[in-house]
């Protein structure tokens, strides 16, 4: 399977297990109609801009979109409790302070 039959297949999938139609997905993420045709039948290769929006609406990587990778939702080993710090992290900003002065305080002692 080439990379566009790829997409165009985990595009499907996702929107099933999602229940949501093609066209209701192509929409939400502000892509033409005929997006699903043009990878299928013109061969015709998306932005990475559009790929990317599709794999953020269904909350996967883009290796997997594109065939890369068999895990929708890689973790990188990362417990819960870790991916919420780094989500805290990322969203405030006093967060960030205190925990850069703390590593960078860790850092120095050793």
């Amino acid at each position: 399977m080439n990379l566009l039959q790829n997409l165009s297949e985990k595009i499907k999938k996702l929107s099933k297990e999602h229940n949501k139609s093609i066209n209701t997905v192509l929409s939400e993420c502000n892509l033409n109609r005929n997006f699903i045709y043009d990878l299928e039948r013109r061969g015709s290769f998306p932005s990475i801009d559009k790929i990317y929006t599709i794999a953020e609406y269904f909350n996967t990587s883009l290796d997997f979109l594109v065939g890369l990778s068999d895990n929708p939702n890689p973790s990188n080993g990362l417990s819960d409790d870790e991916k919420l710090i780094i989500d805290a992290f990322r969203e405030n900003n006093d967060f960030q302070k205190i925990v850069t002065g703390a590593l960078n305080y860790i850092m120095s002692a050793e």
